[in-house]
Protein backbone atom coordinates (compact mmCIF):
# COMPACT_ATOMS: atom_id res chain seq x y z
CA UNK A 1 0.00 0.00 0.00
CA UNK A 2 2.79 2.29 0.22
CA UNK A 3 3.09 2.75 -3.52
CA UNK A 4 -0.66 3.78 -3.68
CA UNK A 5 -0.21 5.77 -0.39
CA UNK A 6 2.60 7.91 -2.19
CA UNK A 7 0.20 8.39 -5.37
CA UNK A 8 -2.87 9.57 -3.03
CA UNK A 9 -0.87 12.30 -1.54
CA UNK A 10 0.83 13.47 -4.07
CA UNK A 11 -2.61 13.66 -6.16
CA UNK A 12 -4.61 14.99 -3.45
CA UNK A 13 -2.41 17.68 -1.48
CA UNK A 14 0.83 18.13 -3.11
CA UNK A 15 -0.14 18.14 -6.84
CA UNK A 16 -2.95 20.98 -6.22
CA UNK A 17 -0.71 23.49 -4.62
CA UNK A 18 2.05 22.58 -6.97
CA UNK A 19 -0.58 23.34 -10.00
CA UNK A 20 -1.98 26.75 -7.96
CA UNK A 21 1.77 28.53 -8.11
CA UNK A 22 2.38 27.22 -11.60
CA UNK A 23 -1.51 28.56 -12.65
CA UNK A 24 -0.53 31.87 -10.90
CA UNK A 25 3.12 32.26 -12.34
CA UNK A 26 1.41 31.73 -15.50
CA UNK A 27 -1.73 34.28 -15.44
CA UNK A 28 2.04 36.78 -14.35
CA UNK A 29 3.52 36.44 -17.38
CA UNK A 30 0.74 35.73 -19.80
CA UNK A 31 2.39 37.17 -22.75
CA UNK A 32 5.40 34.58 -23.01
CA UNK A 33 2.44 31.83 -22.00
CA UNK A 34 3.24 28.53 -24.14
CA UNK A 35 -0.54 26.82 -24.26
CA UNK A 36 1.08 24.19 -26.35
CA UNK A 37 3.87 23.56 -24.30
CA UNK A 38 1.21 23.46 -20.88
CA UNK A 39 -1.00 21.56 -23.02
CA UNK A 40 1.40 19.08 -23.42
CA UNK A 41 2.47 19.06 -19.91
CA UNK A 42 -0.98 18.40 -18.66
CA UNK A 43 -1.42 15.30 -20.88
CA UNK A 44 2.51 14.09 -19.52
CA UNK A 45 1.32 14.36 -16.11
CA UNK A 46 -2.02 12.65 -15.77
CA UNK A 47 -0.78 9.97 -18.12
CA UNK A 48 2.07 9.36 -15.95
CA UNK A 49 -0.07 8.97 -12.93
CA UNK A 50 -2.25 6.43 -14.53
CA UNK A 51 0.38 4.90 -15.96
CA UNK A 52 2.35 4.59 -12.29
CA UNK A 53 -1.55 3.11 -11.07
CA UNK A 54 -1.31 0.83 -13.48
CA UNK A 55 1.88 -0.52 -12.94
CA UNK A 56 1.41 -0.59 -9.42
CA UNK A 57 -1.74 -2.83 -9.67
CA UNK A 58 -0.28 -5.07 -12.57
CA UNK A 59 2.76 -6.11 -10.00
CA UNK A 60 0.74 -6.73 -6.64
CA UNK A 61 -1.46 -8.73 -9.15
CA UNK A 62 -4.48 -6.69 -8.57
CA UNK A 63 -7.54 -6.86 -11.63
CA UNK A 64 -7.96 -3.70 -13.32
CA UNK A 65 -11.46 -4.69 -13.01
CA UNK A 66 -11.20 -2.80 -9.54
CA UNK A 67 -10.67 0.58 -11.31
CA UNK A 68 -13.74 -0.25 -12.80
CA UNK A 69 -12.70 -1.70 -16.25
CA UNK A 70 -16.13 -3.48 -16.67
CA UNK A 71 -19.19 -3.06 -18.73
CA UNK A 72 -22.15 -4.41 -20.20
CA UNK A 73 -23.66 -3.22 -23.38
CA UNK A 74 -26.54 -3.20 -21.76
CA UNK A 75 -25.47 -0.69 -19.23
CA UNK A 76 -23.69 1.80 -22.30
CA UNK A 77 -26.34 1.81 -24.43
CA UNK A 78 -28.81 2.84 -22.07
CA UNK A 79 -25.93 5.23 -21.17
CA UNK A 80 -25.55 6.67 -24.27
CA UNK A 81 -29.15 7.13 -24.96
CA UNK A 82 -29.11 9.62 -21.22
CA UNK A 83 -26.31 11.45 -22.07
CA UNK A 84 -28.25 12.21 -25.62
CA UNK A 85 -30.58 13.24 -23.24
CA UNK A 86 -28.62 15.14 -21.32
CA UNK A 87 -26.55 17.29 -23.47
CA UNK A 88 -29.95 18.18 -25.61
CA UNK A 89 -30.95 19.57 -22.25
CA UNK A 90 -27.71 21.47 -21.79
CA UNK A 91 -27.74 23.46 -25.68
CA UNK A 92 -31.41 24.37 -24.62
CA UNK A 93 -30.97 25.42 -21.00
CA UNK A 94 -27.25 26.72 -21.89
CA UNK A 95 -29.37 29.15 -24.95
CA UNK A 96 -32.16 30.26 -22.09
CA UNK A 97 -29.33 30.94 -19.40
CA UNK A 98 -27.03 33.31 -22.39
CA UNK A 99 -30.49 35.23 -22.94
CA UNK A 100 -30.13 36.47 -19.34
CA UNK A 101 -27.79 39.34 -18.16
CA UNK A 102 -27.28 37.79 -15.36
CA UNK A 103 -26.58 34.24 -16.82
CA UNK A 104 -24.24 36.25 -19.55
CA UNK A 105 -22.58 37.48 -16.12
CA UNK A 106 -21.72 34.14 -14.72
CA UNK A 107 -20.69 32.45 -17.44
CA UNK A 108 -18.00 35.35 -18.54
CA UNK A 109 -17.09 34.41 -15.02
CA UNK A 110 -16.41 30.96 -15.26
CA UNK A 111 -14.75 31.96 -18.54
CA UNK A 112 -12.38 34.56 -16.68
CA UNK A 113 -11.45 31.79 -14.17
CA UNK A 114 -9.68 28.93 -16.61
CA UNK A 115 -8.90 31.66 -19.65
CA UNK A 116 -5.23 31.27 -19.24
CA UNK A 117 -5.87 27.33 -20.64
CA UNK A 118 -8.59 27.88 -23.31
CA UNK A 119 -6.98 27.59 -26.83
CA UNK A 120 -7.40 29.93 -29.66
CA UNK A 121 -7.00 28.75 -33.26
CA UNK A 122 -7.39 25.31 -35.19
CA UNK A 123 -4.02 23.64 -33.52
CA UNK A 124 -4.45 24.78 -29.66
CA UNK A 125 -8.29 23.33 -30.47
CA UNK A 126 -7.00 19.99 -31.56
CA UNK A 127 -4.52 19.49 -29.15
CA UNK A 128 -6.75 20.98 -25.97
CA UNK A 129 -8.91 17.58 -27.15
CA UNK A 130 -6.25 15.71 -26.71
CA UNK A 131 -6.18 17.10 -23.31
CA UNK A 132 -9.79 16.50 -22.96
CA UNK A 133 -9.40 13.16 -23.81
CA UNK A 134 -6.36 12.97 -21.26
CA UNK A 135 -8.52 14.14 -18.55
CA UNK A 136 -11.67 12.60 -18.69
CA UNK A 137 -9.50 9.16 -18.94
CA UNK A 138 -7.14 9.60 -16.51
CA UNK A 139 -9.06 11.96 -13.92
CA UNK A 140 -11.33 9.34 -13.58
CA UNK A 141 -9.19 6.79 -13.42
CA UNK A 142 -7.62 8.57 -10.34
CA UNK A 143 -10.49 10.11 -8.18
CA UNK A 144 -13.08 7.54 -9.05
CA UNK A 145 -11.06 4.17 -9.92
CA UNK A 146 -7.84 4.59 -7.63
CA UNK A 147 -9.30 6.48 -5.17
CA UNK A 148 -12.04 4.80 -4.68
CA UNK A 149 -10.56 1.32 -4.48
CA UNK A 150 -7.50 2.70 -1.81
CA UNK A 151 -10.19 4.24 0.26
CA UNK A 152 -11.98 1.59 0.72
CA UNK A 153 -8.81 -0.60 1.65
CA UNK A 154 -7.83 1.62 4.45
CA UNK A 155 -10.46 -0.31 6.22
CA UNK A 156 -12.10 2.74 7.98
CA UNK A 157 -15.11 1.31 7.22
CA UNK A 158 -15.89 4.27 4.66
CA UNK A 159 -19.55 3.81 3.37
CA UNK A 160 -19.50 4.38 -0.82
CA UNK A 161 -21.69 7.98 -0.28
CA UNK A 162 -18.85 8.59 2.17
CA UNK A 163 -16.14 7.83 -0.30
CA UNK A 164 -17.79 9.97 -3.01
CA UNK A 165 -18.00 13.19 -0.95
CA UNK A 166 -14.09 13.13 0.11
CA UNK A 167 -13.16 12.28 -3.38
CA UNK A 168 -15.44 14.48 -4.78
CA UNK A 169 -13.94 17.33 -2.15
CA UNK A 170 -10.13 16.58 -3.80
CA UNK A 171 -11.42 16.31 -7.11
CA UNK A 172 -12.72 20.03 -6.49
CA UNK A 173 -9.61 21.24 -4.62
CA UNK A 174 -7.43 19.73 -7.40
CA UNK A 175 -9.15 22.60 -10.17
CA UNK A 176 -8.32 24.95 -7.51
CA UNK A 177 -6.61 27.59 -9.74
CA UNK A 178 -10.05 28.06 -10.95
CA UNK A 179 -10.77 29.76 -7.62
CA UNK A 180 -13.57 28.98 -4.95
CA UNK A 181 -16.48 29.21 -6.92
CA UNK A 182 -15.34 26.36 -9.60
CA UNK A 183 -13.67 24.60 -7.04
CA UNK A 184 -17.28 24.27 -5.49
CA UNK A 185 -18.74 23.51 -9.06
CA UNK A 186 -16.31 20.97 -10.12
CA UNK A 187 -16.72 19.13 -6.12
CA UNK A 188 -20.40 18.96 -7.31
CA UNK A 189 -19.45 17.71 -10.87
CA UNK A 190 -17.29 14.81 -9.26
CA UNK A 191 -19.89 13.91 -6.64
CA UNK A 192 -22.08 13.72 -10.47
CA UNK A 193 -19.46 11.11 -11.34
CA UNK A 194 -18.85 9.35 -8.38
CA UNK A 195 -22.82 8.60 -8.45
CA UNK A 196 -22.36 7.43 -12.09
CA UNK A 197 -19.66 5.51 -10.99
CA UNK A 198 -21.57 3.69 -7.62
CA UNK A 199 -24.91 3.10 -10.07
CA UNK A 200 -23.38 1.23 -13.01
CA UNK A 201 -20.15 -0.09 -11.16
CA UNK A 202 -17.89 0.72 -14.34
CA UNK A 203 -15.67 3.43 -15.06
CA UNK A 204 -16.21 4.02 -18.57
CA UNK A 205 -19.53 6.00 -17.93
CA UNK A 206 -18.00 8.88 -16.01
CA UNK A 207 -15.05 8.63 -18.51
CA UNK A 208 -16.81 9.10 -21.78
CA UNK A 209 -19.23 11.85 -19.82
CA UNK A 210 -15.89 13.15 -18.63
CA UNK A 211 -14.24 13.93 -21.99
CA UNK A 212 -17.71 15.62 -23.30
CA UNK A 213 -18.31 17.82 -20.92
CA UNK A 214 -14.18 18.98 -21.28
CA UNK A 215 -14.50 18.45 -25.18
CA UNK A 216 -16.47 21.69 -25.39
CA UNK A 217 -13.71 24.23 -25.08
CA UNK A 218 -12.03 22.57 -27.67
CA UNK A 219 -15.40 22.48 -29.99
CA UNK A 220 -17.48 25.95 -29.17
CA UNK A 221 -16.33 29.39 -29.89
CA UNK A 222 -15.06 31.41 -26.66
CA UNK A 223 -18.17 32.74 -25.44
CA UNK A 224 -16.32 35.04 -23.28
CA UNK A 225 -15.00 36.96 -26.34
CA UNK A 226 -18.47 36.28 -28.38
CA UNK A 227 -20.63 37.72 -25.87
CA UNK A 228 -18.01 40.38 -25.35
CA UNK A 229 -18.59 41.13 -28.93
CA UNK A 230 -22.44 41.95 -28.18
CA UNK A 231 -22.15 43.80 -25.48
CA UNK A 232 -19.92 46.28 -27.31
CA UNK A 233 -22.54 46.52 -30.15
CA UNK A 234 -25.36 46.77 -27.60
Amino acid sequence: MIWFSLIFIFVAFIFPIIDYFWDKRIKQDLKNHNKIKTYSLIMLYQWTVVALIFLGFYLKGISFKELGFVSTYEDLSNFLGFLAGILVSVFFFLGIYLLIPFGRKKILQQYEAIEVLLPNGWKERLLFAGVAVTAGFCEEVIFRGFMFYYLDQLNWNLSLIAIAIITSILFGLAHGYQGWKNIIFTGLVGFAMARLYMQYESIWIPIILHIVIDLRFAVLPNLKKVLKIENKAA
